[in-house]
């Protein structure tokens, strides 16, 4: 896209007059993920914090990693904890969607997901996933996406909702362009 995505602001690329009040996609995000009541805490991880933002930040370690770096900073913060990982580029994610990935039950080890889509997640930071996510970043590895930690951890995969466009995450402007608020 070119754009820091987390930063766009929520009308921008819809129109010219860029008055929205509604804040950027990180601010709706946090926002949204507030008002399901699923969330003791919620913490964004991104390689920098927002200027004029008010949320519990935390820098990735390993910046320009991608979503590995995010779940490795995680691990390292809040070990032997569960965590339910939400992308910001995910704005259409329904609270139902979000409830069944949280109540689901998970391994003392692992990740829970949808099948067919890795995020939203629940994942569990125990020392067999953080010794995974750390092998990811310190290495030179070739592998650091989900995909492969999926592979090399215990993971159960939920089955999808019948409505799958809550699974859609925004990669392109005409995709941005496309969402409705």
């Amino acid at each position: 896209m070119g754009r820091d995505k987390a930063l766009l602001r929520i009308g921008d690329l819809n129109d010219d007059t860029n008055t929205s009040e509604a804040g950027t996609l990180l601010d709706f995000m946090q926002r949204k993920l507030e008002a399901t009541g699923l969330f003791d805490e919620i913490i964004i991880c991104r390689n920098k914090k927002a200027e004029g933002t008010e949320y519990k930040y935390l820098p990735d370690a390993y910046p320009d990693l991608g979503p590995i770096s995010a779940l490795y900073t995680l691990s390292v913060h809040y070990p032997n904890r569960r965590a339910l990982v939400v992308p910001v580029d995910m704005p259409v994610l329904a609270t139902a969607l979000l409830e069944k990935l949280s109540h689901a039950e998970v391994n003392k080890s692992g990740v829970t997901y949808f099948r067919g889509y890795y995020f939203p997640l629940l994942i569990h930071f125990d020392e067999t996933t953080a010794l995974q996510l750390a092998r990811r970043v310190k290495s030179n590895i070739s592998d650091r996406s989900i995909a492969g930690l999926l592979r090399d951890i215990q993971s159960k995969e939920l089955t999808a909702p019948g409505d799958l466009s809550q699974f859609a995450n925004i990669n392109t402007v005409e995709e941005w362009r496309a969402l409705k608020f």
